[in-house]
């Protein structure tokens, strides 16, 4: 997904918060990036179950996909939905 989508930001925006709290004591994170109009998008983490840990918008992301994308974070292994 990095790299066929060009996307290591997302990545490494994931990965530089994982020591801080109060990303370090959650096991289990889901990561979406919600697409808007004009190149601006919203990046929620939540719990997996619904109790969002943060959210920030983006001003700017040349992400390529309109309907964005969601990444689960556990056991500092990044993945999609599907290879979980």
């Amino acid at each position: 997904m990095a790299e066929l989508c060009e996307a290591f930001w997302l990545v490494d925006k994931i990965c530089t918060v994982q020591q801080t709290e109060p990303y370090s004591k959650e096991y289990f994170q889901v990561w979406r990036l919600i697409m808007k109009e004009n190149h601006h998008a919203t990046l929620i983490c939540d719990d997996g179950n619904g109790k969002i840990i943060s959210q920030e918008e983006i001003n700017y992301t040349d992400f390529p996909l309109s309907e964005g994308i969601t990444l689960y974070m556990t056991n500092d292994v990044i993945m999609l939905p599907t290879e979980y």
